[in-house]
């Protein structure tokens, strides 16, 4: 849909700006849903939106790596069930390569949460 394309296209570029709560809104959005147990539809949705805005907006991956990504991604792997794991898992795969080729190295440096 174009609508929606748009619509991920401008929070890209807002996400990239980074002078705003965009990525902090989308990082704590992925926290929440991790923590709460939430759908696995609603899981997948968020994880699409950010592997797309970091594939529209590569500087995205910087925000998002800033505002806690890495501790988002943390909780919800440690939160997969069984039943889970086989449909978010290559989502979530799929959205961290795409934030671990784009980000900057100093930025990754300073997040401990990717020390693995």
């Amino acid at each position: 849909d174009g609508r929606q394309r748009s619509l991920t296209y401008w929070f890209a570029n807002l996400i990239s700006e980074g002078d705003n709560y965009a990525a902090t809104l989308l990082v704590n959005l992925l926290t929440q849903l991790a923590e709460k147990e939430a759908q696995e539809t609603d899981v997948i949705s968020i994880l699409n939106l950010m592997t797309r805005v970091a594939s529209i907006s590569p500087t995205a991956s910087n925000h998002l790596s800033m505002n806690g990504i890495g501790n988002a991604i943390h909780r919800l792997v440690c939160g997969f069930t069984n039943s889970s794991f086989g449909t978010s898992f290559p989502t979530l795969l799929l959205l961290i390569f795409n934030i671990l080729a784009s980000v900057q190295s100093g930025v990754l440096k300073n997040d401990e949460s990717w020390d693995a």
